[in-house]
């Protein structure tokens, strides 16, 4: 991965991660938080289980990070988005 992106303008990487990413991206250690989350659940292939061991977190509180997630990013978790286009 670092690679390809090696070969592309950081502004439009930047961009694309706004577009994308939108309020998780804004500074805040709940936000940290949730970004960090989202890593690991996309990691863990989004797997609920694995990422609520990883993390250490019971299911109540990995279901209202996922609420929390969906919010910011105003999309579902479940469903694979159309990978950005890097022009």
């Amino acid at each position: 991965m670092s690679t390809l992106l090696e070969n592309i303008d950081p502004e439009v990487i930047a961009g694309v991660a706004q577009q994308e990413l939108g309020t998780l991206l804004e500074p805040g250690e709940k936000n940290k938080e949730l970004l960090h989350t989202l890593y690991v659940f996309l990691k863990n292939n989004q797997k609920l289980e694995k990422t609520m061991n990883d993390l250490s977190l019971s299911i109540g509180g990995m279901k209202y990070r996922i609420v929390k997630m969906k919010r910011c990013l105003k999309r579902t978790l479940k469903t694979q988005p159309q990978p950005p286009i890097f022009c």
